[in-house]
């Protein structure tokens, strides 16, 4: 449970410490949304995480949703955070998970979509992170 835990810990304090882009201007990033979070803002969900260790190692397939929301007119706001996030991401070098070798993160999907309240869009990705217990 800790590779997941400090893999989500990682994807949010690299996320928070970005001062360019859209991911700039966002509200904020957040495991818990109070329901009066001004709009744009990400979120950090659900998760799992697999074992593939071998004899040697501890090694852990990490999957974290991140979710974008904005309350814009058009979906651009939420396509160009999903794009800045997933360029950070992919890069390992850009994440640091504590106690843990980063050794792949994979982007999987995104998808992006109007709410049901027909004024929110929403980005929805979901990342594969590969750890190795250092």
């Amino acid at each position: 449970m800790q590779a997941i835990q400090k893999t989500q810990k990682a994807i949010y304090t690299l996320l928070k410490a970005q001062t360019t882009g859209e991911l700039a201007n966002i509200n904020g990033v957040f495991h818990y949304t109070s329901q009066e979070t001004n709009f744009p803002y990400v979120h950090i969900g659900e998760g799992k995480f697999e074992e593939i260790s071998d004899f040697k190692n501890e090694i852990f397939k990490v999957n974290t949703k991140i979710n974008i929301f904005d309350r814009s007119k058009s979906n651009s706001t939420v396509m160009i955070l999903c794009d800045e996030i997933r360029i950070l991401l992919v890069n390992i070098y850009n994440l640091s998970v504590e106690n843990y070798s980063v050794l792949d993160c994979r982007h999987k999907e995104c998808k992006v979509s109007l709410n049901n309240d027909g004024k929110t869009w929403k980005g929805e990705m979901i990342f594969e992170v590969i750890v190795k217990k250092s």
